[in-house]
């Protein structure tokens, strides 16, 4: 996948704090992705809405004003060029990502990041989720994807860097 996304910083209520993006999509609509954190973690909350419909040059903050009623702290543009592996667990029925991505934005066109992300994606199962079972698994495929990167000699570091922070550092905002 190769998208434009357009992400505004939440810093305000606290427990508002994040970002929410938009990404334009093949039909003409749009995708809003909202995250909710307060610092680059492991875990974050995360919703999407697909099939947007906004204007031709659509003003993000008023957008967001409008449907979240919150107001972007600043914004800005990246493009992403991203490549999944998808896998699901025959065992469990728990589905999971590795995603590699190359983020880079206008703003600072020698800036970029290069990020591998393993991810949880959905349990497709009749009986009840085992929480760590699923958190078991989901260690094993952390570390496949390590050793594989270090089989490669890839040079990483694993860390939990979130776009919204690669932008910041890249544009010089800092911590709001």
């Amino acid at each position: 996948m190769d998208f434009d996304n357009y992400l505004c910083e939440i810093t305000e209520p606290e427990q508002e704090c994040g970002y929410i993006s938009f990404i334009p999509a093949a039909d003409g609509s749009w995708i809003v992705k909202r995250k909710w954190f307060d610092r680059d973690a492991p875990i974050r909350r995360e919703r999407r809405w697909r099939g947007v419909t906004l204007p031709a040059r659509p003003d993000f903050a008023e957008e967001i004003r409008k449907r979240f009623s919150v107001s972007p702290a600043w914004g800005a543009p990246f493009r992403r060029v991203r490549y999944d592996i998808n896998l699901e667990s025959l065992v469990t029925g728990h589905g999971y990502s590795v995603m590699f991505d190359r983020c880079t934005t206008p703003l600072a066109p020698s800036a970029a990041v290069v990020q591998c992300e393993v991810e949880y994606l959905r349990s497709r199962t009749l009986l009840p989720v085992d929480d760590a079972k699923l958190m078991n698994e989901f260690g094993w495929l952390i570390r496949a994807t390590r050793e594989s990167l270090e089989a490669r000699r890839v040079e990483a570091i694993e860390d939990h860097l979130s776009k919204l922070s690669f932008l910041r550092n890249a544009v010089g905002r800092g911590r709001a």
